[in-house]
């Protein structure tokens, strides 16, 4: 076993020669630094590719697709972010949906809840105002409404509200998806619903290897938020051992688009920009991020909810868009979308943010299709309608400072 200068290490070499058509020659088998397992002929011609994840190869599974005269997704965070552009996509697609929040005042409760009035006057779905941590609630859902998917989405997010609110991020992270894995293992067992959840870039920490893979190292996390996605991982493969619970993970590349964040960079920065004010940045500037539009991370949940594990093993896919931009360039392309400049405040180092995020979107590109399309100026120019529209209200910005959050 050795590598050579170009980082190919070999895994080992069988050759062999067939008498019926010697001209194909030996077989290499290689292993690639993006985790995958590449087998050649003597003339270079790739015959056989199988993609490396967490757990090792993954097979390309089958595709279940969502029925909607029986398919029911219980959505979790549903007037969150992703949760009321997801939602909203299976609600058009005639998919039952069950959603739930707890409309905490992490940032502003009442853009929360304006999200959730879009969902109910578009699709007539009604987000119940309740918690994951609230066990018996959650079993009740998946009996009432007979669940046959969940899409677990509701978390405590934030790199930098970790650092001074740790005991959060413990809570909403780790018990309460506890209590939701608690709730599906009390279900029997032909009955239990498929369950997708939401991890993170963030799990990759102090990881060098670019761009990051499913297959790399996880094991340097760089802040309390990122260690507790990984924990969720973690969690997932415990229970499927345990219970034979099936289970995805989705790890996230920086979603940005409609209705996003207010404490999240496309939202700060537009707000910022038109307003006037300034812009502080941190370490520099010197980051880049794998930016990545929100219709396209919803295409690529519909595509988890459909794809099953050969062997029902535990999975998890990098969602990004393998596309890296540094910050000042992201600051130019919303200075572009907006017509106006920005004014720019150096705020020093900031503890705990990593220098780059890179998906290695390769497993999900061949197992699953996934094949995101949108660009950064097309889904900045997006953004900003949004933003400019009536849909989007004074006091949306409002994001926690002080505060720290627990489960009611």
């Amino acid at each position: 076993s050795g590598c050579t200068p170009f980082g190919f290490c070999f895994m080992g070499v069988v050759a062999f020669f067939s008498m019926g058509i010697g001209a194909w020659g030996a077989w290499f088998a290689l292993s690639l630094g993006s985790g995958r397992e590449v087998m050649w002929n003597t003339f270079g011609v790739e015959i056989h590719n199988r993609p490396n994840g967490l757990y090792g190869v993954v097979g390309r599974g089958e595709m279940a697709p969502l029925e909607k005269d029986s398919a029911r997704v219980l959505v979790t965070g549903a007037a969150g972010f992703i949760g009321m552009h997801l939602s909203s996509r299976l609600a058009r697609e005639g998919i039952e949906v069950a959603g739930l929040d707890n409309f905490n005042e992490y940032y502003s409760p009442a853009y929360k809840r304006a999200r959730a009035s879009h969902l109910e006057s578009e699709h007539g779905l009604r987000v119940v105002d309740g918690d994951v941590c609230d066990r018996k609630l959650v079993k009740d859902i998946l009996d009432k409404h007979r669940i046959t998917h969940i899409v677990h989405l509701a978390a405590q997010p934030g790199v930098r509200y970790s650092v001074k609110h740790p005991l959060a991020y413990v809570n909403r992270n780790v018990e309460c998806f506890v209590e939701l894995l608690e709730a599906i293992v009390a279900t029997p067992k032909a009955d239990r619903p498929y369950l997708v959840y939401a991890s993170s870039s963030s799990v990759y920490g102090l990881n060098e290897k670019i761009p990051f893979a499913e297959a790399d190292r996880v094991d340097r996390p760089a802040n309390l938020y990122g260690a507790t996605k990984r924990g969720n991982e973690e969690i997932a493969l415990a229970y499927w051992r345990l219970h034979g619970l099936r289970s995805v993970g989705c790890r996230f590349f920086t979603v940005y688009g409609p209705w996003g964040r207010p404490d999240m960079a496309m939202y700060d920065f537009t707000e910022k920009i038109s307003k006037g004010k300034p812009l502080t940045i941190y370490n520099g500037g010197e980051m880049k991020r794998d930016f990545t539009y929100v219709g396209d991370i919803v295409e690529g949940l519909v595509k988890i909810l459909e794809w099953r594990a050969p062997d029902d093993h535990p999975q998890v896919f990098n969602l990004g868009n393998k596309s890296p931009v540094a910050l000042l360039d992201f600051i130019k392309t919303i200075e572009s979308a907006l017509g106006k400049n920005a004014t720019i405040v150096d705020g020093g180092p900031s503890p705990g943010e990593v220098a780059v995020t890179f998906a290695d979107i390769s497993l999900a590109q061949k197992v699953l299709g996934f094949d995101p399309k949108t660009t950064l100026a097309e889904g900045t120019h997006k953004f900003v309608e949004w933003y400019k529209s009536s849909e989007r209200q004074p006091g949306f910005e409002v994001v926690a400072k002080r505060r720290a959050l627990r489960s009611r």
